[in-house]
């Protein structure tokens, strides 16, 4: 077995039960860890800003109560 260190918590590990073999049995295999990070700093949700609001609704029509006029729901299909 050969191991490999990085200083910043990853390691692969190498297993191979016979040098010798031109073929590597089932026994060989790889394995690699790293450490849990966040991909990017964690923001504050903010919702989107309104497709529709209660003012710019037509006449005859409703906010679509999927999603309060954001516009992005498969009932009213972004037509708020």
């Amino acid at each position: 077995m050969v191991t490999g260190r990085h200083d910043n918590g990853c390691t692969i590990e190498i297993h191979v039960a016979n040098d010798e073999d031109p073929v590597p049995p089932p026994e060989a295999w790889f394995s690699g860890r790293t450490p849990a990070m966040a991909l990017r700093e964690p923001e504050e949700f903010r919702w989107p800003e309104q497709i529709r609001t209660v003012e710019t609704v037509t006449s005859g029509h409703v906010l679509c109560y999927e999603c309060d006029g954001l516009g992005r729901c498969p009932e009213c299909g972004g037509r708020g």
